[in-house]
C-alpha cells in the first residue's frame, strides 16, 4: 500500500530550491492545504511549474482524500468537465453540507437586521416569492380564503399592506406556518423551525370576518341570548 503522505513530502523536499527560467511559467503553491486553515507564510509556500503544481494536488487528494485537491489537479491539467464533477462530488457530501448550513446560519445571525432585510427579505416580497401565485390543496375548497378574515402585515417601519385572505398573504410570500403561529400575537420574533425568519420585526393581525363559519355562529348566539 503507497504511504501517500510520505510521497508528498518526498516530492516537497525534491523540489525545494529549484531555479526556473525568467520566461518559465511557475505557479505558488501551499504545502499544507489552505483548508486546513493556514497562513501565507513563507515556509508554507513553494514554487512549482504547472505540471509539479497539478502532480503536488493529485498526491494530496490521494493522501487526504479532500476533493479539492481533485478538483484543484483536474482543473491545472485543463479538464475542466471533470473538475466540474469533482467539485459537485465534494460539495454534496454531508460534512461539507453541514459546514455550509453552519457558515450560513451564524452569517445570517450575526448580521445586522437592516442588510438582513435588503438581502434576503425584500427580494423575496410580492412577484418575487417562490409562493406567488402557486396553487396549494387547501384552494380546491371553493370558500378558502375567501371569506374568513382579513390579514394587515406591518412592516417594521409602520407600513401596513392589507390581504382580503389567507391566500393573498401567502401568496405574498408569508408562509402559513408564520401566519398561524403570529397572527395577533405582537411583532415577529421568529419562526418555528428558524430562528431568522426573513419576517422577524413584522407583526400579522388577523380579522375574523363575523359573518362567515364559526365566527358567524358565535356571533348570532350571541345576539340570540342579548
Amino acid at each position: 500500500m503507497i504511504n501517500w503522505k510520505l510521497v508528498y513530502g518526498k516530492f516537497i523536499e525534491s523540489r525545494k530550491g529549484l531555479l526556473f527560467e525568467e520566461s518559465q511559467y511557475t505557479e505558488v503553491h501551499h504545502i499544507v492545504p489552505k483548508y486546513e486553515g493556514v497562513d501565507n507564510s513563507e515556509d508554507n509556500l513553494i514554487r512549482l511549474s504547472l505540471r509539479d503544481h497539478a502532480l503536488a494536488h493529485f498526491i494530496l487528494w490521494r493522501w487526504k482524500k479532500d476533493f479539492r485537491d481533485k478538483a484543484a489537479y483536474l482543473g491545472k491539467l485543463g479538464s475542466t468537465e471533470e473538475m466540474r464533477l469533482a467539485l459537485q462530488e465534494y460539495v454534496n457530501q454531508p460534512e461539507v453540507k453541514r459546514r455550509r448550513v453552519e457558515t450560513m446560519r451564524d452569517t445570517k445571525i450575526n448580521m445586522p437586521d437592516e442588510e438582513y432585510y435588503e438581502k434576503y427579505v425584500k427580494p423575496k416580497l410580492g412577484e418575487n416569492s417562490s409562493n406567488y401565485g402557486k396553487s396549494r390543496p387547501g384552494e380546491l375548497a371553493g370558500n378558502y380564503g375567501k371569506s374568513k378574515g382579513k390579514y394587515i402585515l406591518i412592516d417594521p417601519q409602520g407600513v401596513s399592506i392589507e390581504f382580503k385572505g389567507i391566500r393573498e398573504i401567502i401568496n405574498f410570500g408569508v408562509g402559513e406556518t408564520v401566519i398561524r403561529s403570529w397572527r395577533n400575537k405582537g411583532v415577529v420574533k421568529g419562526h418555528p423551525n428558524n430562528s431568522r425568519s426573513p419576517w422577524i420585526g413584522y407583526e400579522i393581525q388577523y380579522k375574523t370576518n363575523t359573518r362567515y363559519g364559526s365566527a358567524h355562529k358565535k356571533s348570532r348566539e350571541v345576539k340570540r341570548f342579548k
